[in-house]
Parts: structure tokens; C-alpha cells; sequence
């Protein structure tokens, strides 16, 4: 199993815990992205450093604000919007949290949440995956505490890194049914299973912190702090911009994580 810890550094919590931490740091939280449910998304297309398999440990952590209540939305994926639906995929089913892998209809595992998703409220998750090819080396982190889950595994899922496909913000494969409602923040990944105390340090009880630095970081999206319409900018090492599609300026809002 590969956990990661945050190196030294950290300073009270005041900005994180990278190398070169100081207190008094300018960083600040005050934009957020806000989509519509209908057709808004944003994609990084199909990057390299964002090709997570079945055997590599990997971490996903994001804020939520959820206007609307639906059945099935998408929050972030790699996966084909077609049966088999192969690839890796965070969606909320139910009003619940659900984090899946899959290669085919037969080989797949995935894990549930238990509690409702809230509407209109700021909420942190993170899923990560030690890249073990079991359903118990997956985990969800709602506001900083391991959530009990239900589990399901179906087989014994194989490669579907080398499969062509984007890695999307609010909907799968471009696939409009499964459209995201609701604003979403600072949205993270990395190629490490994040430990429960670094799931901990990201929460800053509810306060967004700045992730520069943390070891296992690929990709950071402010999620329209420091960002130029239609761009969101990667702020970690993997370079993965983003682009705001179907979206306006407007969809770039002040309503923040406290």
C-alpha cells in the first residue's frame, strides 16, 4: 500500500505544508465555479498524468456545493459515457457519493457512501485508491472523517489507462445526462493514496488550504482563483489546464468554502 504524509513544514495550518511554508502567506480562497446541471463541464482532454489504472494508487479531493437534488450527476471521471463505461468515475447516485473502477460490465468494484449529500451547503470530499485491484483498498473522507461505505466487486478489473478518453469536471465523457448542479472548488488529484491525516490538513476544518508543494500533487484547480475565462489553470506540476465549455465569465463566482 502506498500512503502519503505531508512533509514538515506546516506552520498552524496558516497556508499548508509544503517546503517553504510561511505564516502571513497571501493565500486566499474567494472563487468558485458554478454549473448549470444541464450541459456545463470542463475538460483537460486526455492527459498523461491523469491516465490512472487499475493498479496505481491515486487521490481525488473537491469541495461541493449542491443546488439540486438528482439521482445521477457526474462530479469528475475518466470513463467511456457508453457501456462498458470503462475507466475510473465519482458521481453521486442516490444523493450519495460513489467512486468506481471499471474495465467491462463484468469486472468492475466501486464504493458508496452512506449519508445524504447536503444541498446548498460546502462540503469536502476525498476518495483515494491504493492500487491494490481490491475493493478495500478504496476510501471516502467527508469533512476530514473516513465515511462508512457499502462495497461492491465484480471480477478482477485490468488496464483501461490506454484507452482515449478526457478527463472531465461535472460529466463523463462529455455525456450531458449526467451533468453536475451546483458550484465546486479547489479540485486536487494526485498519484499517491492519501493518508487520513493529510485528508485532515486539506480540510483545515472547512477552510480551503494551499496545497504548493505537497508530495504526490499532480493537478490543482482553483477553480477560478487566479483564472481567465474559459481557462482554469493547473496549479500543481501536471500542466493540465482546463477549459470552461458551454460555460460564460459568470459561471465564475464569489460563493466560497468558510
Amino acid at each position: 500500500m502506498n500512503t502519503i504524509e505531508y512533509g514538515q513544514g506546516a506552520v498552524n495550518n496558516t497556508i499548508g505544508w509544503g517546503q517553504g511554508a510561511k505564516v502571513g502567506s497571501s493565500f486566499s480562497n474567494t472563487k468558485s465555479v458554478r454549473f448549470d446541471g444541464v450541459d456545463d463541464y470542463v475538460t483537460m482532454g486526455d492527459v498523461a498524468s491523469l491516465r490512472f489504472d487499475y493498479n496505481d494508487a491515486f487521490s481525488f479531493s473537491f469541495w461541493l456545493n449542491r443546488t439540486t437534488n438528482s439521482d445521477t450527476t457526474c462530479i469528475l471521471a475518466r470513463a467511456d459515457e457508453n457501456t462498458p463505461f470503462s475507466g475510473y468515475i465519482v458521481l453521486i447516485i442516490g444523493n450519495k457519493i460513489y467512486f468506481r473502477l471499471r474495465n467491462n460490465p463484468s469486472n468492475n468494484f466501486f464504493i458508496t457512501g452512506t449519508v445524504d449529500i447536503p444541498n446548498n451547503t460546502w462540503t469536502h470530499y476525498v476518495v483515494t485508491y491504493d492500487g491494490s485491484n481490491s475493493v478495500s483498498g478504496m476510501t471516502l473522507y467527508k469533512n476530514g472523517v473516513s465515511e462508512t461505505v457499502t462495497t461492491t466487486s465484480n471480477g478482477t478489473v485490468s488496464s483501461f489507462a490506454s484507452l482515449s478518453l478526457p478527463f472531465n469536471l461535472a460529466t463523463r465523457d462529455n455525456n450531458p445526462n449526467v451533468a453536475y448542479s451546483g458550484a465546486m472548488d479547489e479540485v486536487s488529484a494526485y498519484n499517491v493514496e492519501l493518508s487520513a491525516s493529510a485528508v485532515t490538513t486539506i480540510y483545515n476544518s472547512g477552510v480551503p488550504n494551499d496545497l504548493t508543494g505537497t508530495s504526490g500533487l499532480v493537478s490543482w484547480w482553483r477553480m477560478g482563483d487566479g483564472d481567465t475565462f474559459p481557462t482554469l489553470s493547473d496549479n500543481g506540476s501536471g500542466g493540465n489546464n482546463g477549459t470552461m465549455t458551454n460555460m460564460t465569465s459568470g459561471n465564475i463566482i464569489t460563493n466560497v468554502p468558510t
